[in-house]
């Protein structure tokens, strides 16, 4: 844990771990997330710090249950069929997530089938993806949601960086 951070809007956790040292061309992967209270939303920014061309994959791992899909604007969704909430995972210029047959087990023993997104990238290190999670509870304007978080997140990131909602790759 290399910081932690709590106050009366936001909060911080930021940590390092060196599990790709034992690579050819060694990687640190460096994961910082940041929950802004009054947005209720989370932005998570991977660094990923070394040197060469990596095949990198980043994941979120969905609950046996959910509905997920990958919109035209490559926003992830997930939702939760009960209640209409959803969760929008909103990432950085990458390419488009693809959806993936995984296991989830809430308890020893127990395996049921779910869901994982996943960007793949080729690319030269160092580099950084970052995602912002929007929640939208059911009959909230997800328009608005949407445009009051990422203009907060995009004023603080490079321009090549940006989150936005436009059509990917």
């Amino acid at each position: 844990m290399l910081e932690w951070k709590i106050g009366a809007d936001h909060e911080l956790a930021g940590a390092e771990h060196y599990g790709y040292q034992r690579l050819l061309q060694p990687v640190t992967h460096r994961r910082t997330v940041q929950f802004n209270k009054p947005q209720r939303s989370w932005f998570v920014s991977d660094q990923l710090m070394g040197a060469g061309v990596h095949d990198l994959n980043f994941r979120f791992h969905f609950a046996p249950g959910l509905a997920s899909s990958v919109r035209a604007d490559g926003i992830v969704e997930v939702s939760a069929k009960m209640n209409g909430t959803r969760l929008l995972i909103v990432p950085s210029d990458m390419t488009r997530a693809e959806l993936e047959p995984r296991f989830s087990s809430r308890h020893y023993g127990a395996k049921a089938p779910s869901i994982s997104c996943c960007w793949a990238v080729r690319t030269a290190l160092p580099y950084a993806a970052n995602f912002v999670l929007i929640p939208v509870s059911a009959g909230e304007n997800e328009d608005t949601r949407l445009s009051a978080v990422l203009k907060i997140f995009n004023s603080a990131l490079p321009p090549q960086t940006r989150l936005s909602r436009s059509p990917v790759r």
